[in-house]
């Protein structure tokens, strides 16, 4: 068999000398998703080779570490892998791809792994959209993701809000006004659009606060966030957002519901 610094495309490759990636995409690993594929790889075998780069004297995981971590779960000495002799920053643009096509990333997991990339590369935002083949807004969107404040990435991260309302509150410059509307959204669920509203009513205050009246002044009080008001869709009431919750049905339950 020939040494290890001399294997390259598919091999049988010892468990013992794989390691695991140094940077992963996604956060946390299903386990029984781990298990059900540990099943089907005991049942028919494993299809898809796992993908490796070669790292001194071991082997670094490119693209499979769950039917890496499948394979050792069954207790293989031996894994099928493809090993590709590339350089860094086509590995790096390569766990990228295998992990956006493959493992389903949310938008929290996909902006940390864009920031791996743009670091690593030492790429630009304008580079690195080209390199990975996404347009220069999308970069920029899920770049901005690592910036965003405790509160709202959480929820972002917990699937408590969208991205596109989470992009609209991350707008909001002050802290405690973002918060607010944060805990307002994941308490009664928000909208883009309603998103969009709570934004631009932020911007709005703080153009009044800037503004010289030779008349009057006006006094925007921030110690509490002026809510939306918003129409309730059954009895026509006006409440603010934090009394009044989303629910989505369709027209004809609505029908039903409004009679």
């Amino acid at each position: 068999m020939k040494k290890e610094d001399e294997i390259n495309g598919l091999n049988e490759i010892a468990m013992k000398n794989i390691v695991p990636p140094d940077f992963r995409a996604r956060e946390h690993i299903d386990r029984d998703g781990i298990v059900e594929l540990a099943e089907s790889i005991k049942q028919n075998g494993l299809i898809n080779p796992i993908t490796l780069k070669r790292v001194k004297n071991k082997f670094e995981i490119i693209a499979g570490e769950r039917r890496f971590m499948a394979c050792k779960k069954l207790g293989r000495k031996t894994i099928m892998a493809n090993i590709l002799n590339i350089a860094l920053k086509d590995a790096e643009v390569l766990k990228y791809d295998e992990n956006i096509k493959r493992e389903n990333l949310s938008a929290v997991e996909e902006g940390f792994s864009l920031k791996h990339l743009k670091d690593t590369l030492k790429l630009s935002e304008n580079a690195l959209a080209k390199r990975v083949g996404k347009s220069n807004s999308y970069i920029n969107q899920h770049l901005g993701i690592v910036d965003y404040r405790d509160r709202l990435l959480a929820a972002l991260k917990d699937g408590l809000i969208s991205f596109s309302a989470a992009r609209e509150l991350s707008l909001i410059q002050d802290e405690r006004v973002q918060d607010e509307y944060v805990r307002l959204a994941v308490k009664g669920g928000i909208s883009p659009t309603l998103a969009k509203q709570w934004r631009e009513d932020y911007e709005h205050m703080e153009k009044i606060k800037d503004r010289d009246y030779e008349d009057e002044r006006v006094a925007v009080e921030y110690n509490q966030v002026d809510e939306v008001q918003l129409p309730c869709q059954i009895c026509g009431a006006v409440k603010k957002a934090s009394e009044s919750v989303m629910l989505r049905i369709c027209l004809d339950c609505k029908k039903e519901i409004t009679k």
